[in-house]
């Protein structure tokens, strides 16, 4: 049989807002009902931060992750392979639990720094699946801010309006 862990975007009382601080501006994120049903609407304008689900669940009970998503704008300097443009219309990250202990003393004192910058720990490792702008070239790449971090572009550009496309991973 299997397994669901589901969120339906009734509300947003599991998620908690990550503002980053070197960012001027935060992006605006709303629960909304849609004809097909609840959805999470991101609205960005020179701005940048996430929502984080605040459950936990563990990736071998739950192996595969699915979703439905769409953009309705794309940005035309974006190059997520580059730290200046390093930008996408929509990601969503995957992130794997920081452990203090199997890190070495080098890892923990650069992690306890972060943790005193955000108010929590960083994730251990992300993978990041992105909506990119336009395809730029591999489509699995290091994020060039975090060495951890891997990103795969599964879409690219706009596929029209309104449209939704489903993803399985």
């Amino acid at each position: 049989a299997e397994v669901i862990l589901k969120e339906d975007f009734k509300d947003l009382k599991a998620w908690k807002a990550l503002r980053f601080p070197l960012v001027r501006k935060a992006s605006d994120y709303q629960a909304v009902a849609l004809a097909s049903g609840p959805a999470l609407k991101a609205h960005c304008r020179a701005s940048a931060s996430a929502l984080l689900w605040t459950r936990t669940f563990d990736p071998k009970a739950f192996p595969v992750l699915s979703w439905i998503w769409r953009v309705d704008k794309v940005f035309s300097q974006a190059d997520g392979r580059r730290l200046k443009g390093d930008d996408y219309p929509l990601r969503l990250y995957v992130n794997f639990a920081y452990d203090p202990g199997l890190a070495t003393r080098a890892t923990r004192i650069k992690y306890n720094a972060a943790r005193a910058v955000y108010g929590q720990y960083p994730p251990w490792a992300s993978l990041n699946y992105a909506w990119a702008s336009q395809d730029q070239g591999p489509d699995f790449f290091p994020s060039p801010f975090a060495s951890q971090v891997r990103v795969l572009a599964l879409r690219f550009g706009l596929p029209g309006p309104g449209v939704w496309l489903k993803e399985r991973r």
